[in-house]
């Protein structure tokens, strides 16, 4: 008699989640909602309307049609205690500058103050290569003890991991970034490793090559479309690999694009929590076993772009219960 097994072919197997080989895992932090006057301004007004209160961070305050997420100190703990037990590897703080101490650094400065900082690692992302020129040439000192930190996030075998974005208004940084290099081991620390935020993967290896980095990557990553959450995780996993083939990576994943708060019209649909489960696993599989990414290291967008589409943070249920549901799909990979 045959085995009924040969009849229906043979099982797959169930997929294995977890992060065995170590890759460091971040995720962006843009902080709005825990700027103050103008910014605050547009997150109350874009994450007010009803529909959108699900998308706030937890401890927001919510009326009929109308929100308050500003963040505080004790907030900040709680998050760095929500990100440590999913096994968060670090944050990436999109930052302003050193000179700059409100507005959208004030969650930076709130993190640097807590006394609870040291559980979870973190890396500056400059928001703009004119940010980052103006750092090294005005507060090097205070850059580099900021890299000089227990908690900072380094990648192959001690190399500061830092992240430079390009916002469009150039990206000439040749001189500084040398400096900056030579600054940081003159220091005792290592060489830092330095990866340029860019969308089109043949322009980000222009910068990179240019300006002396070290490999390239994204902020976020979508293809300005109406479709499904699946479709853009196939669509990023391609770009992936569009990417390997120009340059040293770190693989952006995403959480999701829905700019509808926003004014955006051309978005994805939310993801459900087995997708980003999935994608997340996906990112790590590909940062583990690709020789284009020597750094085993990825970016996640994001921690708490909450108005724009894409977030890890919990968020709001009724200004103190929490909806974990997505940081819980991501531990999962984590593990």
């Amino acid at each position: 008699m045959l085995n009924l097994a040969n009849r229906i072919g043979p099982s797959t197997p169930a997929r294995v989640y977890g992060n065995p080989h170590g890759v460091a895992v971040g995720a962006m932090r843009w902080n709005g909602v825990y700027a103050e006057t103008t910014v605050l301004t547009q997150e109350n007004g874009y994450l007010g309307p009803n529909q959108y209160h699900f998308r706030a961070p937890w401890w927001s305050v919510a009326g009929d049609n109308t929100i308050s997420v500003q963040g505080n100190a004790t907030t900040m703990d709680a998050e760095i205690n929500y990100a440590v037990a999913a096994k968060l590897g670090y944050w990436a703080f999109f930052y302003y500058g050193s000179a700059t101490t409100g507005e959208l650094n004030r969650a930076f400065t709130l993190f640097q103050a807590s006394s609870i900082k040291n559980k979870i690692n973190w890396c500056l992302a400059w928001a703009s290569f004119g940010i980052f020129n103006t750092d090294v040439a005005t507060n090097l000192p205070y850059v580099v003890s900021l890299l000089a930190q227990s908690n900072y996030q380094t990648v192959l075998g001690g190399r500061p991991l830092v992240y430079l974005y390009d916002d469009g208004n150039g990206t000439s940084s040749a001189s500084q970034v040398t400096t900056f290099r030579s600054a940081c081991t003159s220091a005792g620390l290592g060489n830092p490793y330095i990866v340029v935020l860019h969308f089109d993967p043949t322009s980000a290896n222009a910068i990179k090559v240019s300006n002396g980095l070290d490999a390239i990557s994204s902020y976020s990553i979508q293809f300005n479309e109406k479709t499904s959450f699946d479709m853009l995780r196939v669509e990023v996993e391609a770009w992936w690999r569009q990417q390997t083939a120009v340059a040293d990576m770190v693989p952006c994943c995403m959480s999701g694009w829905q700019t509808a708060p926003r004014g955006g019209t051309v978005y994805y649909e939310y993801a459900l929590a087995s997708q980003i489960t999935e994608h997340l696993q996906d990112a790590i599989d590909f940062a583990a076993s690709q020789a284009a990414c020597p750094a085993r290291a990825l970016l996640c967008y994001a921690w708490n772009e909450h108005s724009e589409g894409g977030w890890l943070c919990p968020t709001y249920i009724d200004g103190v219960s929490a909806d974990a549901s997505r940081l819980n799909a991501a531990a999962l990979a984590l593990a």
